[in-house]
């Protein structure tokens, strides 16, 4: 992987490019970072292609400038625009994830010549309307919580991952995903409802007990079978393997054993 700098008038970007052959142009969402495409990357770059990832505006080490004004979607594709002619002659297509998928979607419209085809992932393409998306849901969401909404706010978001970006985060992508109760985000709470708190915790991380048959642990408690079932306190328990004439050293005592069995979890993950 290679990392190359692009510059859009007084705008620096970054992009992580790996391969080589027609280009491919991955745009990422929020809360994203050229990461969120590295299964892709490695995919189509193996298959004789120039995979590219950039650093939308504002995130990672790309230029992110103060003023509200310099995000809208026309200096957005400009952007993917001029990545896309410093990486190739030719039109490349665009893969456009969440927020990015609006950004590849208008590059094609606004710059036909430097696109041959769009991906849109999550997010349809939609015709301009008389109104703005932003007062779409203005109106939609009058009496309760949107989160596209409340980061109209400049630092209100800011402020709170600031206090513990890893578990924002963490509380994010998981309430997007398809383990969260359907439409998390969209919940039922007041206008003025703090972002993270509609968020619900995500669960524990996923689980497996892996112990000796003889272990002493297993009879502590007088009459119960400790390990008859280990997973009842978890949320995301991925079995147990219980090794046959083994005691409490159970990585020294069946150091094989064990070893596969780690395998295993690791590759359930």
């Amino acid at each position: 992987m290679d990392e190359v700098l692009v510059d859009n008038d007084d705008i620096t970007l970054r992009v992580e490019v790996t391969g080589e052959g027609p280009t491919i142009l991955c745009v990422h969402g929020w809360p994203e970072l050229p990461r969120s495409w590295r299964h892709q990357v490695a995919h189509f770059s193996e298959r004789g292609y120039k995979v590219a990832a950039m650093n939308v505006r504002g995130y990672g080490g790309s230029s992110a400038p103060a003023e509200i004004e310099r995000y809208t979607l026309r200096e957005l594709a400009g952007d993917a625009a001029a990545v896309a002619a410093a990486l190739d002659d030719e039109p490349v297509v665009l893969f456009g994830h969440d927020w990015g998928a609006p950004i590849a979607w208008h590059t094609a419209v606004r710059h036909p010549d430097r696109v041959r085809a769009v991906a849109g992932l999550s997010v349809p393409h939609a015709p301009p309307t008389p109104l703005s998306l932003i007062d779409v849901f203005d109106q939609l969401y009058a009496d309760r919580f949107f989160y596209m909404l409340a980061f109209q706010e400049p630092g209100r978001i800011e402020s709170q991952f600031a206090a513990d970006t890893r578990g924002a985060l963490k509380r994010v992508y998981f309430g997007g995903s398809g383990d969260a109760p359907a439409n998390s985000l969209l919940g039922d709470a007041p206008r003025d409802t703090e972002f993270l708190s509609v968020l619900g915790d995500p669960p524990d991380d996923p689980s497996r007990l892996i112990a000796g048959e003889r272990d002493v642990v297993r009879a502590m408690v007088p009459g119960v079978d400790r390990f008859a079932d280990p997973g009842s306190g978890c949320t995301d328990f991925r079995g147990s393997t219980i090794i046959p004439g083994i005691g409490h050293w159970v990585q020294q005592e069946a150091p094989d054993a064990v070893n596969a069995a780690l395998d295993a979890f690791l590759a359930s993950l």
